[in-house]
């Protein structure tokens, strides 16, 4: 004992000498086991309360762990590595330490590096004895942080349990029995919920009740040695039970596990020798029983106990497993046998979901984990299992095999499509060798009558047997795109690791539509911002392809699942922006390659018209820094950095914007002076009014420039935030914005303008005149996009914007029923009218088609004209040679009672019904306007800040046209040399920010 207790002391000396100073906390964590049932359970919560503890101890923290790399130490592992990556980015925080313990007849202590914190590996003959002599130790601490009034205190410990075994259920006995408080994991399961349902339960039920659960627990076969044996510790151990604490996983908050941890170890110095006898339980235990378990008789365990006979040391020794089968090299099962295994026993039945709950295991699946978990070879052939988890949805499986490390391989992807997403005639034997003819002759109107609707080809691709391993996953990314209307990003190359592999799954857990499994891999892989996106835009599209067809049970669930994922990646963006803003309004706008498609999360969003996206404080916190191009908001402290950054004050957007406007006053100024004074010929021949006149066609041609430039995106400043996309898809998403079409429209009117002037001259210039006069009236609708900036007149605009387009709408259908009372008129007022197109194209009979009709929406009646009263005053002839040989001879109207009629219904059927139809299509308009005006106003104003980040005002960008193309090129023939060290760790923080953020996310709303 004596040489023992001198070693500890000499590892205890090494650690300190190592870390410079004793820790303030040390949590040691146990439960690493080979026990056969796996279980899901919420391992984020816990991590996240572990590594709370740590920094709320007001010091160092050790944490000690088995140094095993699946299970228990996995979990404890990828805590330390998130601590390690988003942690030590705070200045004067308390270290976090993770020292690994290793069963050794040596004493030793092996010290690694690991970023800024330092952590090690210690060798030990028994765990324990490192716990209870820390327990005894002392740390010098200061009062109010004086260094001339210190006192010392012990360290505080604890045992943290989470799962486990035998072994685990003796080791927390005996550390309760030496003084050290333990804190059990409630839901974890095993030998945690095994030591909890005992306790909780009464003493006529706790024979009853261990005897129940430890079998499911556990997963074993006991003889009656190994089960006494255990009983006999949990029973001494409840003798100690005010040292063991409950955290439950499922309902308890990971912030209030510091207070827990405290608490324990006080209640553990406080009471230390102090016994009891009573069978009080705590009312701090809560249960819920988490299996459905199987009762074994007394005949099968006395069966068991004759058929063993071997002796071991370990607790774990006295227990054998079910599927216990130590094999042979020559034995070993291929992936094939172990799918036919999985296959073969009573298919119908456990895989299928409406038939086991979440939480019951089927024997098959059961026996081959437990024979490749006892063969070592889990991350060899656990592919397989994974594979069939995938097929029949899952999720509990999917996560336990995702935790010890299982991935399905390349090869097995395209089963996966296979079997979840290839039309059910593939079942039929003479579509067996030939997948192509089923994409080819299949109609059912499912998820791969979609992908063939994207790409027929590419869907065959799918589906095919290939020597390629990567060609079904390149498949399904081509869709993504297409789908999307992106093109694939050749400059980033995605790494071929387990990340791409979950990608790929995630990828075809949208075209299978599986919610649950899509979230898995959304939180298990990077960049969960984007992929959000991507997944929302995609389902959201499949959603109206299947609508299209009137798949509404189908159209429905993928719109489920697309605001689902949507709502997620906005919680994800607000839980970011509240833990590290600045870094999140940088990442929201830097691109990433995802399914070879390449755009930031930002510029993603506004071409896919997410409103809500684009409104939020970091989105809205990106542009307010890009409009005053990081100078203070406020004017006048801005005029005040004229002097000496007028260049940066000059070239930020709000300027570029000011003076834009300026210029196309100027502009308006001058068109409306040359149309209404100069277009005749002895005014155009003054010099100043053709100044006035070629200042309209400089600016004209600038800003044409300028929106070409804006729809192409070719000397765009920022090429960090733009998408690899077609000319096409960039052309069609100008389109798509109102106030383009405006534009577009005055570019066109003042062509045409032109062309009328100087290709068809003469003397009064008439024609001339109005394409120039109808040019500038959209020219100044055009300046109603100046308005959309300011908050106020914005949403009045864009309320205007939107009423516009309820009134083309109903124009639209008017015309129709224009025409045909149009027609109804003049067959009966004009019958047998043969010249109907004669003479000048302002003759043409079809205007009076319209005309009438058309007043008449507006309260004219002109019952004197189809009466026949004016015919003497309007001039017209009733004799059809005149009328018939000359066009300006206007035709005299025939009376007739029926147009009457009709004018009446007419006027009737228009005034009180279509034109309170088109008042109520304004008012639900506007009431629609008004409950989403913040997030309408805000996308607008996105598209003028990013507009004129780029844009310079017309027609000063004629004069820096050259300079701006040949800055253009310099810079795409340039390259950033020394920043790509600095870009990895900044992608690597980004990424552990999403997962993390996206882990707290999923644990506020969890999938329903």
């Amino acid at each position: 004992m004596e040489e023992e207790y001198s070693k500890n002391i000499g590892i205890w000396k090494k650690l300190k000498t190592e870390f410079g100073r004793a820790p303030k906390l040390v949590l040691s964590v146990i439960g690493d086991s080979k026990c056969f049932v796996p279980r899901a359970w919420p391992k984020s919560v816990f991590q996240r309360a572990l590594i709370e503890a740590g920094r709320s101890s007001g010091g160092d923290t050790w944490i000690l762990y088995r140094n095993g790399d699946v299970g228990v130490s996995k979990v404890v592992c990828d805590a330390f590595s998130n601590y390690i990556k988003m942690g030590v980015k705070r200045e004067n925080e308390p270290k976090i330490r993770l020292l690994g313990l290793k069963s050794s007849t040596r004493f030793d202590f092996n010290p690694t590096d690991t970023q800024e914190n330092k952590s090690g590996e210690i060798y030990l003959p028994n765990e324990l004895d490192l716990e209870e002599f820390i327990l005894r130790q002392k740390a010098r601490i200061h009062i109010y942080n004086k260094e001339d009034n210190p006192f010392d205190m012990p360290i505080p410990i604890a045992i943290i349990l989470l799962e486990g075994d035998l072994d685990s259920i003796k080791y927390v006995k005996e550390a309760t029995n030496k003084g050290i408080p333990v804190i059990i994991i409630k839901g974890s399961g095993k030998a945690a919920d095994i030591i909890l349902d005992y306790l909780e339960s009464g003493s006529e039920e706790r024979d009853f009740n261990l005897r129940k659960q430890a079998a499911l627990l556990f997963g074993l076969k006991f003889r009656d040695s190994a089960f006494d044996k255990m009983e006999r510790n949990i029973e001494e151990l409840s003798k100690k039970r005010w040292m063991v604490a409950t955290f439950d996983s499922e309902k308890d908050d990971p912030l209030l596990f510091p207070k827990l941890v405290g608490e324990c170890v006080v209640r553990g110095w406080a009471l230390e020798n102090v016994d009891d006898d009573t069978n009080a339980i705590p009312q701090a235990f809560r249960y819920i029983s988490p299996f459905e378990v199987y009762e074994h008789n007394e005949c099968a365990m006395n069966e068991i106990k004759e058929k063993v006979s071997i002796q071991y040391k370990s607790e774990n020794s006295y227990i054998k497993p079910i599927a216990s089968s130590k094999r042979s090299p020559e034995n070993n099962f291929s992936s094939k046998k172990m799918s036919f295994l999985l296959r073969s026993a009573n298919n119908t039945i456990h895989w299928h979901p409406n038939f086991t709950s979440p939480a019951c295991l089927p024997l098959d699946f059961f026996y081959v984990y437990q024979v490749l978990q006892e063969n070592d070879e889990i991350k060899e052939f656990g592919h397989t299992l994974l594979l069939e988890a995938l097929i029949s949805n899952r999720c509990d499986y999917i996560k336990v095999l995702l935790d010890h490390g299982v991935t399905i391989t390349s090869k097995d992807l395209r089963t996966l499509y296979e079997q979840t997403i290839l039309c059910q005639n593939y079942k039929h034997e003479k579509y067996k060798d030939d997948i192509k003819k089923v994409v080819e002759e299949c109609k059912c109107l499912e998820m791969m009558w979609l992908m063939k609707e994207i790409n027929k080809e590419k869907t065959k691709a799918c589906f095919e047997e290939t020597t390629e391993d990567s060609k079904t996953s390149q498949a399904a990314q081509d869709i993504c795109r297409q789908l999307l209307d992106y093109k694939k990003n050749t400059s980033q190359k995605e790494n071929a690791d387990q990340h791409t592999i979950l990608d790929d799954i995630l990828l075809w857990a949208i075209y299978a539509n599986r919610p649950q499994i899509a979230e898995i891999m959304w939180l298990q892989g990077k960049n969960q911002l984007m992929k959000g996106l991507i997944c929302y835009e995609m389902l959201r599209k499949l959603s109206e392809m299947a609508d299209d067809v009137k798949e509404q049970i189908l159209s429905k669930e993928l719109f489920n699942h697309a605001e689902a994922m949507y709502k997620k990646t906005l919680d994800l963006l607000d839980t970011m922006y509240d833990t590290e803003p600045k870094t999140t309004i940088k990442m929201i706008n830097k691109p990433v390659s995802v399914w070879g498609l390449y755009s930031s999360p930002l510029t993603f969003a506004y071409e896919s018209f997410m409103y809500e996206f684009i409104a939020k404080p970091a989105g809205q916190k990106w542009l307010n820094r890009i409009w005053h191009n990081k100078l203070p908001p406020d004017l006048i402290p801005r005029l005040k950095y004229l002097p000496e950054k007028f260049r940066k004050v000059m070239w930020s957007p709000q300027m570029k914007f000011i003076f834009n406007y300026i210029l196309f006053s100027t502009m308006l100024i001058c068109y409306s002076g040359f149309v209404t004074t100069s277009v005749k010929t002895k005014f155009y021949e003054r010099d100043f009014v053709k100044i006035l006149e070629y200042y309209v066609y400089f600016w004209g041609l600038g800003d044409l420039l300028e929106e070409l430039f804006s729809c192409t995106g070719w000397l765009d400043n920022d090429t960090d935030g733009k998408s690899i996309r077609s000319n096409r898809a960039r052309f069609l998403r100008y389109l798509n914005n109102f106030w383009n079409w405006v534009d577009v429209l005055s570019y066109i009117f003042l062509v045409a303008a032109l062309f009328v002037r100087h290709a068809r001259p003469s003397e009064e210039f008439n024609a001339a005149r109005r394409m120039f006069s109808l040019s500038l009236l959209v020219m100044y609708l055009r300046f109603l996009e100046a308005f959309l900036v300011y908050k106020r007149s914005g949403t009045t605009v864009i309320m205007i914007k939107e009423m516009l387009k309820d009134l083309l709408w109903f124009i639209s259908l008017m015309i129709i029923v224009i025409l045909g009372v149009g027609f109804y008129y003049h067959a009966n007022l004009w019958p047998d009218h043969v010249e109907f197109w004669k003479g000048n194209w302002t003759q043409w009979r079809i205007w009076k088609i319209f005309y009438y009709p058309y007043w008449q929406l507006y309260g004219e009646t002109f019952n004197d004209f189809f009466t026949g009263s004016e015919n003497e005053d309007n001039n017209c002839s009733s004799n059809s040679t005149e009328w018939s040989t000359d066009p300006s001879v206007e035709r005299c109207p025939e009376y007739d009672w029926t147009v009457l009629a009709v004018s009446a219904f007419y006027m009737l059927f228009a005034n009180l019904l279509l034109v309170n139809l088109v008042i109520a299509m304004f008012s639900s308009t506007y009431e629609r306007v008004t409950a989403n005006a913040e997030n309408l106003w805000r996308f607008e104003r996105y598209t003028v800040v990013t507009t004129y980040r780029s844009r310079i005002p017309s027609p000063l960008n004629l004069i820096c046209f050259v300079c701006r193309i040949r800055r253009r090129c310099r810079k795409a023939s340039c390259c950033k040399i020394g920043q790509q060290c600095k870009q990895d760790k900044e992608k690597e923080f980004w990424e552990s920010l999403q997962s993390t953020s996206a882990y707290k996310v999923c644990q506020q709303q969890p999938s329903k």
